[in-house]
């Protein structure tokens, strides 16, 4: 699946202006292959780039890389509380304009079948939160699934 530990080009192109993903699935527990050397394992060990979050001019605090990081690279999972559709909505409402909202978004399809992922890190969650939010984007959303319902969703350097 992935090429030399990035995400393949022709998957990474796709993410641009399609608002629907396909998933990427990663070896399990239910697969024979070594659980620390296998190349289709890599969103599931987590994090391994150095971010800072740092005051911003206009959007109060956000999210960089303190190195270099190649396009397909793996950057970080954006983690938060997983909400319904109904929970979604009225978190989203509730939440004021001056603050602003957190929640991703995250639509998937895996054959004729559409998945939506709703995740809200302002209570819990991670540094993933500060990833401001871009008109050209220079990460990518992809949906990982690995060993459950529900996907993680993995933020690609592009």
């Amino acid at each position: 699946m992935y090429n030399n530990g990035l995400l393949p080009e022709e998957f990474l192109a796709n993410t641009k202006n399609n608002k629907v993903q396909k998933p990427l699935f990663e070896c399990n527990s239910t697969c024979a292959c070594d659980i620390h050397t296998c190349p289709n394992r890599l969103v599931q060990h987590g994090m391994t780039t150095c971010v800072e979050v740092f005051p911003s001019s206009d959007k109060g605090a956000g999210l960089r890389t303190l190195q270099a990081i190649p396009r397909g690279a793996f950057v970080l999972s954006y983690l938060g509380e997983v909400l319904s559709n109904e929970e979604m909505k009225e978190r989203y409402k509730s939440y004021s304009p001056k603050k602003g909202n957190y929640i991703l978004s995250m639509v998937e399809s895996n054959g004729d079948t559409t998945y939506n992922t709703h995740i809200d890190p302002t209570y819990i969650g991670n540094v993933g939160r500060f990833c401001n939010h871009s008109c050209d984007p220079n990460l990518a959303v992809v949906p990982v699934r690995v060993a459950h319902n529900i996907p993680i969703a993995a933020l690609f350097a592009r």
